[in-house]
């Protein structure tokens, strides 16, 4: 899984907050296991996030100041 669409799929799941009628998995499950992957530190997805400006300002995008997040993802987000 270091394909560009994974890649970005994973980001979401870090930064972006589930809908409210999202099932538990997505909520939880998902963020936990994208922040997982990329903590292992797995050198073809690392490298397709880093060598992809695109995918780069999608995470940090996290970061803008009119943005709000739960706890949940900003703890996945800063371990990440």
């Amino acid at each position: 899984m270091s394909g560009k669409a994974q890649v970005d799929q994973l980001v979401r799941y870090i930064i972006e907050e589930a809908p409210e009628d999202a099932e538990k998995k997505r909520t939880f499950k998902f963020p936990f296991i994208a922040c997982e992957i990329f903590t292992c530190e797995v050198d073809n997805i690392l490298k397709t996030l880093v060598e992809d400006e695109e995918l780069m300002n999608l995470l940090f995008s996290f970061l803008e100041p009119n943005n709000s997040h739960c706890n949940l993802l900003a703890g996945y987000f800063s371990k990440s």
